[in-house]
């Protein structure tokens, strides 16, 4: 048993990516190894999701606003420590002079250590995957890369098959002839015939697969429609 397995159910793969997310560097570099060895496809969209600290303090300033004015101020100051200059200035920038005062108060004359460091940087990026899940963060406006499709395991479940690029926005299955080769003597009539039909077969799956991936789309799509309006309708 593959240690995919367990992920490869609706929802598996952001348990994974939330896994992945809040372990140390040296963990989370052998975890994707591992995954790399198993399935390339999952372990580069894996990749592509992940949610980093360079990743989060790198957005636009609204977006990190939003993000900073929810952390506790004492996970923020001690995550401020870990940041390069230039995040750290852009970070700063969405803050009140109050409420950068007491941020170098909760740090002044004391050395804040790697493991506290790490820590705050973990509580980050936690809170603000729960920002993403919960609404409250909308990534299809200012990262829509690192959105998470509701079916994605079904689109890496047939990359495989397929030949997909696991950057795809959707399997890479076209209403085109696919040719599948069989084994046996091409000249023989009968294989022939067989040929043909099991090539045809073989489309209308792809076609249905594909179909079922673009019902699946538009259905969310329709879902964040209502909600809009929803919300209008209440405000």
């Amino acid at each position: 048993m593959g240690m995919l397995d367990r992920y490869r159910k609706s929802g598996g793969f952001v348990q994974l990516l939330q896994l992945l997310e809040t372990c140390g560097e040296a963990k989370q570099k052998k975890l994707l190894d591992m995954i790399e060895a198993e399935d390339p496809r999952w372990s580069k969209t894996l990749r592509q999701k992940l949610l980093t600290i360079d990743v989060i303090f790198g957005w636009p300033a609204e977006q990190l606003a939003e993000i900073v004015g929810q952390l506790q101020e004492l996970t923020l100051a001690f995550a401020l420590k870990g940041l390069s200059p230039e995040l750290q200035e852009k970070a700063l920038l969405t803050l009140s002079h109050g409420q950068k005062r007491r941020l170098t108060d909760l740090t002044e004359g004391r050395q804040v250590s790697p493991g506290e460091i790490a820590t705050a940087f973990a509580k980050v990026i936690e809170e603000v995957r729960s920002q993403i899940t919960n609404g409250y963060l909308r990534l299809k406006e200012f990262d829509p890369s690192r959105v998470i499709e509701e079916d994605i395991e079904e689109k890496l479940a047939l990359a495989p098959i397929f030949g997909t690029d696991s950057n795809d926005e959707e399997p890479a299955v076209s209403g085109e002839e696919l040719v599948f080769e069989l084994p046996g003597d091409k000249s023989n009539g009968d294989s022939s015939e067989l040929q043909r039909q099991v090539n045809r077969l073989k489309n209308e799956v792809a076609q249905l697969k594909r179909e079922n991936v673009r019902l699946k789309t538009q259905s969310t799509e329709t879902k964040e429609t209502l909600n809009k309006i929803k919300k209008l309708l209440a405000s």
